[in-house]
């Protein structure tokens, strides 16, 4: 759910203000063993399934040291 929102003016007169679109994203960040951070999006369901600090293995490329998110697996 998203929190209330507080409008200073509302209608259609000049000044008046509006919700803006509602756009959401589940992102984890991962750290390797280097202290390097990564970053994966997922949908809300795998997000909540990720414990804070739980620990994951995943593969990365060898040239870029990009992390491949959907690789992921608990150890």
């Amino acid at each position: 759910a998203w929190p209330g929102v507080a409008l200073a003016k509302t209608g259609t007169s000049l000044g008046a203000e509006r919700e803006g679109r509602k756009t959401e994203k589940y992102v984890v960040r991962f750290v390797d063993a280097h202290k390097k951070a990564k970053d994966c999006e997922f949908d809300a369901a795998k997000w909540k399934s990720i414990a804070d600090g739980s620990e994951w293995k995943a593969e990365a490329s060898v040239l870029t040291g990009t992390l491949d998110c959907d690789s992921l697996a608990a150890p």
